[in-house]
C-alpha cells in the first residue's frame, strides 16, 4: 500500500485492502478498537449486535474518485 494513502485515513481505522480500478480507488477499512462506549450512559461494551457497511466518497485521487468502505459495528 502506498504511504501517501495513509494520511487520508482517520486514525481510528485500519486499512484492510486498497482496490485500484480504472474507474475509482476503493479503500476498505475497519475500526481499530474492539469496544465502544454507549453514547447515552458511557458504559463500555464489546458485544457486537450487528455489522453494516458505510460508503464515503471523497475528491479524486490521481484522477480517479476515491471511495472509503468502512465496516462498522453496532454494539
Amino acid at each position: 500500500m502506498s504511504k501517501r494513502i495513509l494520511p487520508l485515513i482517520p486514525p481510528g481505522l485500519v486499512v484492510q485492502q486498497v482496490v485500484p480500478s480504472p474507474n475509482q480507488i476503493t479503500i476498505v477499512a475497519t475500526p481499530r478498537t474492539a469496544t465502544a462506549a454507549c453514547p447515552g450512559c458511557g458504559q463500555t461494551s464489546a458485544r457486537i449486535h450487528a455489522h453494516h457497511q458505510r460508503r464515503l466518497q471523497d475528491l479524486p485521487w490521481q484522477g480517479r474518485p476515491a471511495v472509503l468502505l468502512v465496516r462498522v459495528r453496532r454494539f
